[in-house]
């Protein structure tokens, strides 16, 4: 069994504070003033479901954006569908808790682009004037998106999400904040991007495949105060894995 190892990482508008886990010194980025950072390391080995090891590391904001080669945005085999495979995703899941379909949005796509190219990876919500809320992921092939946001951004979080009809304890963003993004129904939009960086992908280690993918969402989800309206009691559904 062939195992790989990649990074996701969620920011949410809430205050300025900074969780980080292992994985050899890998940093978190104090994006922008008034978000929140967390990194998870997730041992992604098929068809197993995921499992989050937790040790020290240590909070920095990342200096280096400039890899030792260009990035690439692998058009050569990102899937034709990779938007439509995308957006299914998200909208599987928000379906489960009464939210409305998200549209895909070239211009978030396109700075998500923007973001992937730097090659840096950490959260960055100023790129085209802002105003999104943002996931990311490093390790994944442009073929494997959906399956980053279903099997470990969603299944994996679902049963971590602190409770339903209250504002949730922020201590524990980290262990459900991609989920809360995902099927927060005040967001409409989202555009995602994976690029190749064959220079190498900075804040992660050699042993991390050197893909970055970024999704930004319109209008921002992860809102404080506002998860009561927004995340929304399941409806039963089945859980699917990709």
């Amino acid at each position: 069994m062939k195992f790989a190892i990649f990074l996701i990482i969620s920011s949410a508008i809430i205050g300025v504070l900074t969780n980080s886990f292992n994985e050899r010194a890998i940093k978190t980025d104090m994006v922008a003033e008034n978000v929140y950072t967390t990194v998870f390391t997730t041992l992604f080995a098929e068809p197993t479901a995921a499992r989050h090891d937790r040790q020290a590391a240590h909070s920095a904001v990342a200096t280096s954006s400039k890899p030792s080669e260009s990035a690439s945005s692998d058009s050569s085999y990102i899937p034709s569908d990779y938007a439509k495979n995308m957006i299914d995703a998200h909208n599987s899941h928000r379906r489960n808790h009464s939210a409305t379909a998200l549209t895909w949005s070239d211009e978030l796509a396109d700075i998500a682009q923007k973001i992937g190219e730097s090659c840096v990876y950490a959260h960055d919500t100023k790129t085209g004037g802002g105003g999104y809320g943002q996931n990311i992921g490093a390790g994944i092939i442009p073929s494997r998106g959906a399956a980053m946001i279903t099997n470990y951004m969603y299944n994996g979080e679902f049963d971590l999400y602190p409770g339903y009809g209250s504002e949730p304890n922020m201590e524990l963003f980290e262990k459900w904040g991609h989920f809360s993004q995902i099927v927060w129904k005040n967001t409409s939009q989202v555009g995602c991007a994976t690029v190749h960086c064959p220079g190498g992908l900075a804040n992660t280690g050699n042993n991390i495949s050197p893909h970055f993918t970024v999704c930004n969402y319109r209008p921002a989800g992860n809102l404080a105060d506002l998860y009561t309206d927004n995340v929304l009691q399941p409806n039963g559904e089945d859980m699917i894995t990709l």
